[in-house]
């Protein structure tokens, strides 16, 4: 039987990676939120020597109003002169996701806690390290000796930290230019992934990436078209990389530790949000996308985690694409209705996104005469 809450929490995860969220959420309500962090504050006030895990948890992953954020940095101070507070990695790696260099209160805990980490926990880290950005530097050492972990996924993403606290350093790039040329295309795809995480371009990757799009590995081709867009800006030749892949099997790609896959982890769902990140250069693979949703409706249900989650980043990518025409919308409208397809894993959320996609639907000019 398919979990579908595991199956959405897999969703928010891959759409994070993208700054997307599951429903275009936005944050809390001011009130809500006020309200909240007025509670979690004065719990941590009134806590001697040991915070519950809950708190920081709390506090690290809700979605505050901009206004809030100086009172959540300060409270997070304060949990943090806790010595003993313990902070899942994966916590620390929302905040730092959604804030940027604005999780930096969060660089003394992260330097006490990445030498020791396993690999798991270490990538969290090192992911939150790479978003935090610059300011993050005062870990350059401890993160540089990651480079040379055995876990190549541990190292891939600590090269790719390193060119992000440390741009000037050249170290970390011939590290991430060498896993572009292993024999192995699970090293070869992460490494361009996270090339395209780091913001930053470098010529010789440019020419190893222009390589990899013909790559025998679509998860390679995909990811390589992505680096390299983010590396030049240049859609020209990464655009039919990314659309081309629509079309083939899915194959599992997992930007996080885990390998081979969480479920949902497909390459054409990574695609998909590639696609989105070209901004108006993407709009021509409206109707592919669309595609693509119709193909969700045509699988079964069963063993369909991986068509779930590509039809729920379809869905959301057509709104942002769009807009459809009225036929276009009945038909995709039909695909995610279907009784027996793997749209009926997440039929909720579907629906909630095909709301969306309603709203924006062109008005019909009214002709009448009065």
């Amino acid at each position: 039987m398919v979990d579908c809450r595991r199956l959405l929490r897999t969703l928010a995860v891959f759409l994070a990676i993208f700054n997307l969220s599951v429903e275009g959420a936005e944050p809390l309500p001011d009130d809500v939120a006020m309200r909240k962090l007025t509670d979690l504050r004065e719990t941590v006030e009134s806590t001697c020597g040991c915070i519950d895990e809950k708190i920081p948890i709390t506090l690290l992953t809700a979605d505050w109003p901009d206004d809030l954020m100086p009172t959540v940095r300060a409270t997070l101070s304060m949990i943090l002169r806790e010595p003993r507070v313990q902070i899942p990695p994966w916590a620390v790696g929302v905040f730092a996701r959604r804030n940027g260099e604005g999780a930096a209160p969060l660089v003394p805990y992260v330097a006490a806690s990445l030498p020791g980490a396993e690999p798991r926990d270490a990538v969290e880290l090192l992911c939150a390290i790479r978003s935090i950005g610059p300011r993050a530097n005062p870990l350059e050492e401890i993160v540089r000796s990651k480079c040379n972990d055995p876990n190549a996924v541990v190292a891939i993403h600590a090269a790719s930290a390193l060119v992000r606290i440390a741009p000037t350093r050249r170290y970390p790039r011939g590290v991430l230019l060498s896993y572009l040329s292993s024999d192995r295309p699970e090293d070869r795809w992460r490494a361009a992934d996270a090339i395209a995480r780091t913001g930053a371009s470098d010529e010789r990757w440019s020419q190893r990436l222009r390589e990899l799009l013909k790559d025998g590995d679509v998860r390679v081709r995909v990811t390589s078209a992505f680096a390299l867009w983010r590396s030049t800006n240049d859609p020209a030749v990464t655009f039919p990389v990314l659309v081309a892949s629509l079309t083939e099997r899915d194959a599992s790609l997992a930007t996080a530790f885990e390998y081979p896959s969480r479920p949902g982890d497909s390459h054409r769902a990574y695609a998909i949000q590639a696609i989105l990140d070209l901004g108006d250069s993407g709009k021509p693979a409206l109707r592919d996308i669309i595609a693509v949703v119709k193909g969700v409706a045509s699988t079964d249900t069963v063993n369909s985690d991986f068509h779930s989650v590509v039809g729920i980043v379809a869905l959301n990518a057509i709104g942002k694409l769009g807009p459809v025409s009225e036929r276009e919308f009945k038909e995709i409208e039909a695909s995610v209705e279907c009784e027996e397809c793997a749209f009926a894993i997440v039929r909720d959320e579907a629906r909630r996104v095909l709301s969306r996609l309603r709203k924006s639907l062109p008005r019909k000019s009214d002709n009448r005469v009065e």
